[in-house]
Order: C-alpha cells, then sequence, then structure tokens
C-alpha cells in the first residue's frame, strides 16, 4: 500500500525529492493535484510503499551537508571546483549554493560570461540546474530529462548585492 511520506509544491521540487528518495534506493511515485483542487499554485504528493515510509522520511530529514564538511569530504575525494567558479565577483549567497550541488552529485558542465551575464550549468541526470547572472541579478532555474526542450522552472533569486 502506498501512503504519502512528504509534499512538493511544484513539479521541480516533487522531481527533486524523488531524485533524493532514488539515490537511497527508495522507489516512490509522485501525483500533482488537480488545478480544481488547488488553484493554480500546484501541488505533488510523494508516495512510498509503506514498509519504506519510515526510512524515506529518514532520508528526506538528513541535514545537508555543511560547508565545512563539503570541503573536507572534497579534499579528501580529491575534488576541487574550478576556480573560476567560485571567483570572487560571486555573491556570498551564490558561492555557498555553488558550494552545496556537489554534496547532492551535480557536477559542473559549463561556465560561460559574457558582458554583464553569466551561465553556470550543473548536471546530475535526470536534472539540470542553470545558475544564471543577467546583470547584477542572480537566479538559478531547473529542467529534468523527461520535459519537453526549453521547459524551465525558475527555482531561486537571489537578492543583488
Amino acid at each position: 500500500m502506498l501512503v504519502p511520506i512528504a509534499h512538493a509544491t511544484n513539479e521541480p521540487e516533487a522531481e527533486l525529492i524523488r531524485a533524493q528518495l532514488a539515490d537511497a534506493g527508495i522507489h516512490c511515485v509522485s501525483k500533482g493535484a488537480s488545478p480544481a483542487q488547488i488553484g493554480l499554485a500546484g501541488a505533488w504528493g510523494i508516495y512510498v510503499e509503506d514498509a519504506l515510509a519510515d526510512r524515506a522520511r529518514e532520508v528526506l530529514t538528513m541535514e545537508p551537508v555543511s560547508d565545512d564538511e563539503l570541503a573536507r569530504l572534497s579534499d579528501e575525494a580529491g575534488y576541487e571546483q574550478p576556480v573560476d567558479v567560485l571567483a570572487d565577483d560571486l555573491p556570498k549567497s551564490v558561492k555557498r549554493f555553488i558550494r552545496q550541488l556537489p554534496g547532492y552529485g551535480f557536477e559542473q558542465t559549463s561556465d560561460v560570461v559574457s558582458a554583464a551575464k553569466r551561465l553556470i550549468v550543473f548536471q546530475r541526470p535526470p536534472i539540470e540546474l542553470r545558475v544564471i547572472k543577467d546583470h547584477r541579478q542572480w537566479s538559478v532555474d531547473v529542467t529534468a530529462d523527461a520535459w519537453p526542450d526549453g521547459d524551465r522552472v525558475p527555482l531561486l533569486v537571489f537578492a543583488p548585492r
């Protein structure tokens, strides 16, 4: 029997939860509520087999790796972020976000800089995150392999410094 173990406010958030559970070897399904049920905001339920519910909740409540722990683990693994990605021109909140991505299995695949813009791409199949600078505004959007080409959902917007 399937039981609900988490809720997401939108499909990208549900995709991230599903990926986190899949990484822990837990199969899950998600179901979006109809607009008639919840209006335009969207809501997704994440469900697992009853026998896996406690483990799934435990996985989802694990604390993310701290910056210090991530740095220690990266040093031990011999992994170093490319210097240009963590350059001093990045706002502190953006640096912190980027430093945490490898701890969640994301790898940087590109970093394109032009005039007042920058695009840093990270991937962890089936998810792709883009960290975007457009003039002074930083943001993050997401897409997944199964989504139609060009479909992206904004996740975060960082305040200009």
